[in-house]
């Protein structure tokens, strides 16, 4: 980054301005704020380097290669994950991929098994293929935070198993939220039967008796 002369805009006004202290003064007002504006305009390109740039900048840049960089995590580490996620983004979701990935955050080499492959129709395997992975420390990473790191970078439809130092991390359990489970409606209950739509305490229907006793009288009156 150039250095910025101090006094560069109060040396564009005329002499005469420039020569009196109020205007003088009051031009530096702008000049301060200006050289401020001009100094992070000249350092962009530092915010797009993970090796200089702000630690929330580091992790911005870490979701464009979708990576869910943690904020726990020491500031080299941070550098140290996106950094090598760029060049890994081609190799994604891939043994070669996982394996390096996790020796950049960790700092330790990775084992990676995993039942993929190409099969023919009717010979595919019936379960989901298994991707296991070992190490043997998690580096600045907690368990937790690595096994959610690898379940992002797996297949979406591959089995996850994680052993650290030997032995096997499980997934934490999920408390279940009383408040957005829907209640089900006992299959044994009944709901009372709806109430009839009368008036007065009258069954519908029964007013229409009355009507057919009223024309059978009219209909005998008539013959006679």
């Amino acid at each position: 980054m150039r250095a910025i002369r101090e006094g560069w805009l109060r040396d564009q006004l005329p002499t005469v301005m420039a020569e009196d202290p109020f205007t003088s003064r009051f031009v530096q007002v702008f000049e301060d704020v200006a050289t401020t504006m001009r100094e992070r305009s000249d350092a962009i390109d530092d915010l797009f380097d993970v090796t200089v740039a702000p630690p929330g900048i580091v992790r911005f840049i870490g979701s464009w290669v979708g990576i869910d960089v943690p904020a726990s995590l020491p500031v080299e580490s941070q550098r140290e994950l996106v950094r090598a996620a760029g060049p890994l983004l081609r190799w994604r979701g891939t043994a070669r991929g996982i394996e390096e990935l996790v020796q950049a955050v960790t700092g330790t080499e990775a084992t990676v098994s995993e039942q993929g492959g190409v099969f023919a129709e009717g010979e595919a395997p019936s379960r989901n293929p298994v991707v296991a992975v070992e190490v043997t420390d998690t580096g600045p990473l907690n368990e937790e935070q690595l096994l959610a790191m690898l379940r992002a970078e797996v297949p979406a439809d591959a089995v996850l198993e994680l052993r650290v130092a030997g032995h096997a991390v499980e997934a934490p359990a999920e408390e279940p939220d009383d408040a957005a489970t829907p209640r089900v409606p006992d299959a044994g209950a009944t709901s009372p039967p709806p109430e009839p739509n009368t008036v007065s305490g009258d069954v519908p229907g029964d007013n229409a008796g009355d009507v057919d006793d009223e024309a059978e009288s009219s209909d005998g009156g008539d013959d006679e």
